[in-house]
């Protein structure tokens, strides 16, 4: 019963996914590049650490943080609000 059970969770989350009704490119920004947040925790073989890593590290910089953990709080803060 609970195998059965964990396959049936596991057939439901591979068909999550989001629909766009609308051109993504049409409601945002020019200069904003629209990302899969699956991919930001990605390993790629080209990348010695996954997209999310050198974002906020990027954004640390951007926004002067002396600590990379405020400096993520702070993102997920910031990207949390964009996904509302």
């Amino acid at each position: 019963m609970k195998r059965m059970l964990q396959q049936l969770k596991t057939l439901r989350s591979e068909q999550l996914g989001t629909l766009f009704r609308r051109n993504i490119y049409e409601i945002i920004d020019a200069d904003v590049t629209p990302i899969i947040p699956s991919s930001l925790v990605a390993n790629y073989p080209n990348n010695s650490e996954a997209p999310i890593i050198s974002l906020i590290k990027k954004y640390t910089l951007a926004r002067s943080f002396d600590n990379f953990e405020i400096a993520s709080i702070n993102w997920f803060k910031r990207y949390g609000q964009a996904l509302i």
